[in-house]
């Protein structure tokens, strides 16, 4: 898992660092300005672009290996992208002759929607939500980097390697996600944030049925848990709460991309 992870991010900085990549094409938002998440980055890149109609239903998208060149990241991230944006429903996949990677002709059915098919979430909501869960879960990483004890880390890194082997399984996944959250919140001894966490990741359940089950996003999350149970280990508040900023970043560009405009959100 770490060394897929690293090859990607490597191929992805060198691209970055190639004066010869070709500049973005028209249709395409700016490009993302890091490579910590550059394979969300390019899901909420490629997701806005259809979103506000630079790229219109029915449109065939440039070859993987061209789109990846003009967007200056690698084959392999790329790949992973389409791969989210065809299972949400933005875009498909066609064989054979005339085939290739198209704009679906109708936008995805918002899994979130009520009964009248309004989206209980639009990314105003999700933004005011995220920038809640980034205030709180950074600043519980932090304390947890001061006060964890051996057992607690131990438990957590047993969580860790249990996510690895549920790559397969979106939803067992996801449980243990955030056991691996509330776990990390009583490290701070302090209830009232273990409270919080705890409403955080209900509300998170509830918005996450937006993201269609992408394994690539679930090996780089399950990474970056990893990167934040380093942190803590060696007692380093500053790189806990960095690592942590981190992951919580990836799922805002994904949401990004995938929830609807709140022009979207209505009947």
């Amino acid at each position: 898992m770490s060394r897929y992870l690293s090859e990607l991010r490597m191929n992805d900085s060198k691209k970055r660092d190639d004066p010869g990549a070709a500049p973005d094409p028209g249709f395409l938002l700016p490009g993302a300005s890091s490579t910590a998440n550059v394979f969300e980055e390019t899901v909420e890149r490629l997701g806005r672009s259809i979103k506000m109609g630079l790229i219109v239903p029915g449109q065939q998208l440039p070859p993987e290996r061209e789109l990846a060149r003009m967007m200056g990241i690698s084959r392999t991230t790329m790949r992973a992208a389409i791969g989210v944006l065809v299972e949400g429903g933005f875009l498909v996949s066609r064989r054979g002759r005339g085939g290739g990677t198209f704009v679906s002709d109708a936008p995805p059915r918002w899994r979130g929607a009520d009964d009248s098919g309004a989206a209980t979430w639009d990314e105003r909501r999700a933004q005011n939500f995220l920038d809640k869960r980034t205030v709180v879960e950074c600043g519980v990483a932090e304390l947890a980097a001061a006060r964890a004890n051996a057992a607690a880390l131990g438990e957590m890194r047993g969580m860790v390697e249990e996510m690895g082997g549920l790559l397969d399984d979106f939803d067992a996944f996801r449980a243990c996600d955030a056991r691996f959250h509330i776990a990390l919140a009583r490290c701070t001894l302090n209830p009232d944030l273990t409270r919080m966490v705890l409403d955080i990741q209900a509300d998170l359940g509830e918005l996450l049925v937006f993201l269609p089950p992408s394994k690539d996003a679930l090996i780089h999350s399950n990474h970056q848990h990893a990167e934040i149970i380093e942190a803590i280990e060696n007692g380093a508040p500053d790189a806990a709460r960095a690592a942590m900023k981190a992951h919580l970043k990836g799922t805002e560009h994904f949401l990004g991309g995938l929830l609807p405009s709140p022009s979207e959100s209505g009947p």
